[in-house]
């Protein structure tokens, strides 16, 4: 009672009476009299589909696409608390299916063509109508990369010499990024005339010999299983003047582990510069007289190159901290 208002809540759905007793009193004195209730049975709906969804598409490699399933289905009694699931999936290898709340996230998983029927539920009060998402997955070819900017012949008319080849924007692929490429060496014609070392997408050349020599490097650029193959020539001039003794340069211990001299023959004072495989430069300095030491303890291990400068002559030495 609400002051002179009965308020009544039905408990549950199902068919049953009610008789209630009510009394009215006045100045001490009162009747009873009785109101009588009946309750129908009432049917609580399942949901049912309203909006089915469409087939969904896709034409891309990677993709995701997102469906939201709200308003797909209705319910009757209480259309306002309907919760989507996935049942089931057809085709898990060609497509992956989460719900984030009524959102249907969908990715595909590979470039093959392929179709999937995700199996949905809405459910409402314990009630639920199974539904169906088809999908088509077309297939995408995946282009090869190709090359862009041909590597020009690399030209060395001196020596000792070094030569950094940086391969970026040398390849490119038409369907996935063109940082994803990788560079591999694969052959080199010529290795007693030039060494040739891959870091990362840097190919280090460094020249052998003071004679004319030529050499052909063989790269490849792959991406996504695929690759494209292409050459470029090293052409080494003769260098006049170059003694056969020329490495009366000695550096010792090599390898070391930190402390490492330097000597050569006749020199009455040199410049050293000591730079890292990726030409990184480390430290430098002067000498007087023939020979000095230094520490290269501090460095990570790997192989080093240490140019050095005397009388007009210029040497590059390999150095490994081990």
């Amino acid at each position: 009672m609400s002051g002179k208002i009965l308020v009544m809540t039905r408990q549950n759905a199902n068919q049953a009476t009610a008789d209630l007793t009510m009394r009215a009193t006045s100045d001490g004195q009162y009747v009873n009299f009785t109101v009588h209730v009946i309750l129908n049975a009432v049917i609580d709906e399942p949901p049912y589909i309203v909006n089915p969804v469409s087939d969904v598409v896709f034409n891309e490699y990677p993709q995701t696409q997102q469906v939201n399933l709200d308003g797909v289905a209705t319910d009757p009694d209480d259309p306002d608390n309907i919760v989507y699931s996935i049942v089931s999936n057809s085709n898990p290898s060609a497509l992956t299916a989460t719900m984030s709340g009524k959102i249907l996230v969908m990715t595909r998983q590979n470039a093959n063509q392929a179709t999937v029927d995700l199996t949905m539920r809405a459910t409402s009060d314990g009630q639920y109508v199974n539904f169906n998402v088809h999908v088509i997955i077309n297939a995408v070819i995946d282009e090869p990369p190709y090359v862009v900017t041909p590597v020009p012949d690399v030209v060395m008319d001196e020596f000792p010499k070094l030569v950094y080849i940086d391969f970026n924007g040398v390849a490119t692929d038409p369907d996935d990024p063109d940082e994803l490429i990788e560079y591999t060496m694969l052959s080199n014609s010529n290795e007693s005339a030039v060494s040739a070392t891959m870091n990362g997408r840097i190919l280090m050349l460094e020249r052998l010999t003071a004679e004319q020599a030529e050499s052909e490097i063989a790269m490849r650029a792959t991406s996504d299983g695929q690759y494209v193959d292409f050459n470029f020539r090293v052409i080494m001039n003769e260098v006049e003047g170059v003694e056969e003794n020329h490495y009366g340069l000695i550096a010792y211990p090599n390898p070391t582990d930190g402390q490492l001299t330097l000597t050569i023959e006749g020199a009455s004072g040199f410049d050293y510069h000591v730079f890292s495989l990726m030409g990184q430069s480390i430290m430098k300095g002067k000498v007087t007289g023939n020979e000095t030491t230094f520490d290269l303890g501090h460095l990570n291990k790997g192989v080093y190159y240490i140019s050095i400068e005397w009388n007009g002559n210029r040497l590059i030495k390999k150095v490994i901290v081990k």
